[in-house]
């Protein structure tokens, strides 16, 4: 127990305690303060905005590719719907033609 002992014989960064048990060097009785930063956030705070700033900007990218991909898809799809169609009327031709050569036999 420090009580009673000379002021300075403690060892270096050794805390002193009053008579009431509380710490009386200055770097325990000194609130802790997270450093100022920009905009007055703390450390942390910062951090989570910064993650929230990327996570944001990736999905913001992410739907320009999802927009992209879609817009091909739906080109691709008419394409496909054309061919099909095209294919239909060229089937329905065939059957025809092919109608037409047997009653000739």
């Amino acid at each position: 127990n420090s009580q009673g002992a000379v002021p300075g014989s403690q060892r270096p960064g050794a805390k002193a305690v009053d008579d009431s048990g509380h710490h009386t060097d200055a770097e325990a009785s000194t609130p802790r303060r997270a450093p100022a930063s920009r905009g007055g956030l703390a450390p942390r705070e910062e951090d989570k905005a910064a993650s929230l700033r990327r996570s944001l900007q990736r999905l913001k990218t992410l739907q320009g590719t999802l927009d992209h991909v879609s817009g091909a898809y739906n080109d691709a799809y008419d394409r496909v719907q054309r061919l099909r169609e095209e294919y239909e009327g060229r089937e329905e031709e065939c059957q025809f033609f092919e109608l037409q050569s047997s009653r000739l036999d």
